[in-house]
């Protein structure tokens, strides 16, 4: 689950924070074997990393502040826009994770 989470999340299509949760409950009180993938298939699977923004201290920005009203909207529109192309994203990223990852593990989702 986390493996896929940073793939969906740093798709260009997407670039929102996601958060994998577990229920409580069933992290403490049940047990359940964990496939774990070679670091080599992880490796393939990812993509290397590539920030659209990189902090340069030379080039000083803020991000995430407060913004002008008239912003907001356009904030709110590609944050929506990045929403609805996530469930392509994560409907490949599904795909892929069964075709190479974890072939035999069956997915409730």
């Amino acid at each position: 689950m986390i493996i896929q989470a940073y793939r969906i999340a740093e798709d260009k299509r997407v670039l929102l924070p996601v958060m994998p949760c577990l229920d409580g409950f069933v992290l403490t009180h049940t047990v359940e074997p964990v496939e774990i993938p070679e670091q080599k298939d992880v490796d393939v699977f990812l993509p290397p990393y590539e920030p659209d923004v990189i902090l340069d201290p030379a080039r000083p920005a803020m991000i995430g502040t407060f913004m002008p009203a008239e912003y907001i909207m356009e904030l709110r529109r590609q944050t929506a826009g990045a929403v609805e192309s996530s469930k392509n994203v994560i409907k490949e990223v599904k795909r892929r994770v069964r075709e190479s990852l974890w072939q035999g593990l069956r997915w409730a989702y």
